[in-house]
């Protein structure tokens, strides 16, 4: 009914029609920058379909008519198209392809009106004619997908717009537009791919969100200890801010795997800029390099340092770790009282032990019959009570002994020490300082003081823990003196 009236309204409104969409497609165009294409479009429609109408005033042809009606419904679709979407439900934020469908549907519409006032049985072609229904079927087989593609990409909501994804065989790139037959990709170098529709329901897609992890490898020889690198490699990814990575998670640095001649390590961060991952693995790994370099190491692959000692000639680092070990055992109240023959000599035989951050040095009741001297890092003490509880009573640093209660009493261990981070430390048996004792009994009376009084310091930590009373000093030095094996002969000649 409406087919039926329309031309006869269209036939005296139409100069009046155009001008007014002439209108409309000029304000448009002069204040809507991101709809400047359709509206000149527009507005070369308008133009001829001025032209048309014109010669068919001069020449009274039927056929001139149609054509300018036909080409004036396509421009005021056009226009509705614009206004309803871009100013009427702009809140609702509608996309591309809900404009695209409207408008096929509305093109569809105007060419079935037109053929239809040309005299064409237009339902009778579509419902009788194989011929179109083997186009359709065929020929329009992949639009038909795209379009419904796309459609389904918009009702799941999976990918949006200005959403980074990595397709299989179409890079990667923000998604800038979903139309009805292609969505839009900007790729990182700036170009723009088109993806069909199609390509993306049946393919993996992978969708990159604000937070996503990258892992950069680098390599490093075996001659430098795991832990301490990751511990540079952390504190200089964590001590200022890298644009493009997020300070939670904070970075990490990890051992990704072993080869024969180098270990490959991993930076673990999290980006919050995707499609700018090159300008972040620069920054990264220069951050690398720096801290590196500052600690005296090399980023190499293979190992080329040879290291040739002279027989009877010891590396300077065993002989200044000798010199340490003295120092620190002259300055502890416990072997102070020991001569300079006695100092080096357990100087000899202390053992290197490496700890990573968070392993357990000693831990709380287990048994022991060793002391450790830390050499470099840092441990923490750490009481547990009888309800899991636990408390940090202390914190060792370099020169600090640990674990003498094992080593003298033989009793378990009192308190768990934890490695902070990369811990050296070196041990000494309970066999090599039996000698010592057994030969001088009486600084068994003098080490029985000290750990009283340090002991003392545990105790309203123990307390608050629910644990039990400590020994006193009476006990210490029975349990010394039954742990060494210092007879009634020794204890006499102590007197």
């Amino acid at each position: 009914m409406i087919l039926r009236f329309l031309p006869v309204i269209l036939h005296h409104q139409l100069p009046y029609i155009l001008a007014a969409c002439a209108v409309i497609s000029g304000f448009i165009w002069k204040f809507v920058l991101s709809e400047r294409r359709r509206a000149t479009t527009t507005l070369q429609l308008l133009v001829v379909a001025a032209v048309f109408w014109l010669s068919a005033l001069e020449t009274n042809l039927r056929w001139l008519w149609e054509i300018s009606l036909a080409l004036a419904e396509i421009g005021v679709v056009q226009i509705a198209a614009i206004l309803i979407f871009r100013f009427a439900l702009w809140r609702l934020r509608a996309p591309l392809i809900v404009r695209d469908v409207f408008l096929a549907i509305c093109y569809a519409v105007v060419l079935l009106a037109t053929l239809s006032r040309f005299g064409t049985n237009v339902l009778g072609i579509v419902a009788t004619s194989t011929v179109i229904t083997a186009i359709i079927g065929l020929s329009l087989q992949d639009t038909l997908l795209n379009v419904i593609g796309g459609m389904v990409l918009h009702a799941e909501g999976v990918i949006g717009l200005h959403d980074y994804v990595k397709t299989e065989h179409h890079g990667e790139g923000w998604v800038r537009t979903v139309r009805t037959r292609y969505t839009s990709l900007e790729t990182p170098e700036g170009d723009l791919v088109l993806v069909p529709n199609n390509f993306l329901m049946k393919n993996a897609v992978t969708v990159i969100r604000d937070l996503h992890r990258e892992v950069i490898s680098f390599n490093l020889s075996y001659e430098h200890a795991p832990m301490t690198i990751c511990e540079l490699v952390e504190t200089a990814l964590r001590d200022s801010a890298i644009p493009g990575v997020a300070a939670t998670p904070p970075p990490q640095c990890v051992v990704l795997k072993l080869h024969p001649t180098h270990i490959e390590y991993g930076a673990v961060v999290w980006e919050t800029e995707a499609g700018s991952s090159i300008n972040q693995v620069s920054s990264i790994l220069t951050r690398v390099y720096y801290s590196l370099a500052r600690a005296g190491h090399t980023l190499s692959a293979v190992a080329r340092r040879v290291n040739v000692i002279q027989a009877g000639e010891r590396e300077p680092d065993e002989s200044q770790d000798r010199q340490l070990r003295i120092d620190a055992l002259r300055e502890n109240e416990i072997f102070g009282v020991l001569s300079q023959q006695e100092l080096e000599f357990l100087a000899e035989h202390f053992v290197r032990m490496v700890f990573a951050g968070g392993e357990a040095v000693v831990k709380q009741g287990d048994e022991g019959d060793c002391l450790y001297l830390v050499m470099k890092g840092r441990a923490r003490v750490v009481l547990s009570g009888a309800d899991n509880r636990s408390e940090e009573v202390a914190t060792l640093g370099p020169g600090s002994i640990l674990g003498e209660m094992s080593l003298l009493s033989g009793e378990k261990r009192s308190a768990s020490v934890v490695a902070e981070g990369h811990l050296e430390c070196d041990r000494l048996d309970k066999a090599d300082f039996a000698r010592i004792l057994r030969e001088r009994p009486e600084v068994a009376d003098q080490i029985s003081i000290v750990l009283t009084a340090r002991q003392s310091g545990l105790s309203e930590a123990r307390d608050r823990l629910n644990a039990v009373a400590l020994d006193t000093r009476q006990d210490f030095l029975m349990r010394i003196q039954a742990f060494f094996g210092l007879g009634k002969k020794a204890l006499e000649t102590q007197r």
